[in-house]
């Protein structure tokens, strides 16, 4: 804890390019276990605290101690709305350091309107801000990607990279860091604008040979969970196939071809068009790019049409179910989503699906992984 105010810090601190930094500040209370009455007056008070359309900074802070810091261009209000979101209920990359019990309860919220002309300049200045204020959501997302680093590959060489100062930004945890801040920013497609991509370390093993690739986050699973293919019928479906080939998520890595949950003006979900898929592209070009992997598995129409605004390909999703094609230096093997309206429907049976899997199981450990090309099965149904 600061022996100093937060007010007085913010106001005495000299890195920012701001004569006079004015910061605005009020009060909300929540917990994980409040009732959605107390959550809905948190998400009014925020209302009426912050305008729409505000960019600059904000920090949010407890017993003048400093949890996190941020920035958005123009979505204040809708960030700090999803910060209270993954206390109360959201699960994703930086939900369990919100859900800790003591960072819960008495929150004290600040935030500062940049001027138009740094607008532009609010990443910096939010590093620098990060930097001299170390909030605790710093060192606990440090302490969690060392651990993730030590699982991959192993914690004596972690400890003596570290010491030796060997470790940089070329570093695959690092670019992706970098990666997912860029597509959460992201503002690309107006309609989805208050929306928040989907991605983040619970997407998979970063260096999985198998990436899949599906269309969008559904509205009741990976936007509500912030993970992929997770959290509704669709996700449990696709976990059973997983299992049934004796995969686990940590086995793979899991994306969308598009990273938000579109839908209409009503709120209603719809399939992303083809402008929303074409301004993902770049973000999935440089998620292929850092994972590598030796197979890009596509789940369902969309997602391997998206494929040819990367690289082209000749592929028909009718007729090419459960092929092996060379695309962009790696194999492309196209699936039938797991959704129940494609399984309920016919469209691809579980049963079909599970061995659609057991194919890539089989093929991948014998051939591909060894450099040869896989065969196809005589049958495609």
């Amino acid at each position: 804890m600061m022996k100093e105010s937060i007010e007085e810090l913010l106001t005495t601190l000299q890195i920012l390019p701001i004569s006079n930094p004015i910061w605005k500040k009020f009060e909300v209370t929540l917990y994980s276990n409040s009732t959605l009455q107390q959550f809905q007056s948190v998400k009014e008070i925020i209302r009426d605290n912050v305008s729409e359309g505000i960019g600059g900074l904000y920090i949010i802070a407890k017993n003048n101690k400093i949890l996190y810091v941020g920035e958005s261009e123009e979505r204040i209000r809708y960030r700090l709305r999803r910060h209270m979101e993954k206390i109360f209920s959201r699960t994703d990359s930086r939900s369990d350091f919100f859900k800790l019990g003591q960072y819960q309860g008495k929150l004290t919220i600040f935030f500062m309107q940049l001027p138009s002309n740094l607008i532009n300049q609010r990443k910096a200045i939010e590093d620098l801000l990060t930097n001299a204020l170390e909030p605790e959501y710093k060192r606990w997302d440090f302490k969690n990607k060392m651990l993730y680093l030590e699982k991959l590959f192993g914690k004596e060489r972690i400890i003596n990279k570290t010491i030796a100062g060997t470790t940089n930004k070329t570093d695959k945890d690092i670019v992706y860091s970098q990666l997912i801040s860029q597509a959460k920013n992201c503002q690309l497609c107006v309609a989805m604008k208050d929306k928040e991509a989907v991605i983040g370390y619970k997407n998979g093993n970063l260096n999985a040979d198998i990436m899949f690739i599906a269309e969008a986050p559904g509205p009741r699973g990976a936007d509500i969970s912030g993970i992929p293919l997770h959290g509704d019928e669709t996700g449990k479906n696709f976990e059973k196939l997983l299992s049934s080939i004796n995969w686990t998520r940590s086995d793979v890595f899991i994306t969308n071809a598009v990273l938000c949950c579109p839908t209409n003006e009503n709120g209603k979900v719809r399939p992303p068009n083809k402008s929303e898929v074409k301004n993902c592209s770049s973000h999935l070009a440089r998620i292929i790019d850092l994972v590598n992997p030796k197979v890009v598995v596509t789940l369902g129409k969309k997602a391997l049409e998206a494929l040819n605004d990367i690289e082209k390909h000749q592929l028909v999703f009718s007729n090419d179910i459960a092929t092996f094609t060379k695309w962009n230096n790696r194999w492309l093997y196209p699936l039938y989503h797991p959704s129940p309206q494609v399984i309920n429907t016919r469209k691809r049976t579980y049963e079909q699906q599970e061995t659609d899997f057991k194919q890539l199981a089989h093929k991948y450990p014998i051939r591909i992984s060894k450099g040869l090309e896989p065969i196809n099965f005589q049958s495609k149904n």
